[in-house]
């Protein structure tokens, strides 16, 4: 899984947080659908940098009320956090992970498995990553 001593925090720069970097990913999304969140992906072909990988983390008012929107943000960049040193991006990538429904109860293994089976589907992890994605890849 990940190295002894490798770090597994979310820094700064590897998040998306300026609104041209959204809009840059939502213009012409790729995603992948899983049950219980989606992701838009968009590869980047810039110069490589320290943080070749950037996530952000979306669940809508419609999920429910600030405490289990919260919650599940947290539950996606805890998954994202152990999931991150695997991933083989070909050149930079941008994740963005909105949430389709309330898996706050979830458990932060399960979430890990369905992001794992997620980004195996769309090349992003090796081939056995993760079975539990269950979901449709749309290459837009």
């Amino acid at each position: 899984m990940h190295e002894q001593g490798k770090r597994r925090t979310l820094r700064k720069p590897e998040r998306i947080r300026r609104k041209r970097d959204f809009d840059r990913i939502f213009h012409d999304p790729s995603i992948a659908r899983g049950e219980n969140f989606r992701v838009y992906y968009l590869e980047r072909n810039d110069l490589p940098s320290l943080y070749p990988v950037r996530g952000a983390f979306v669940a809508g008012k419609r999920i429910g009320n600030s405490v289990t929107r919260n919650r599940i943000k947290r539950l996606l960049r805890e998954a994202f956090r152990n999931v991150k040193g695997d991933l083989m991006p070909r050149s930079g990538l941008d994740l963005v992970f909105v949430a389709n429904r309330d898996f706050s109860r979830s458990r932060s293994g399960e979430i890990e498995s369905e992001m794992r089976g997620l980004l195996a589907r769309i090349g992003f992890l090796p081939a056995g990553g993760g079975d539990e994605g269950g979901g449709a890849c749309d290459r837009s």
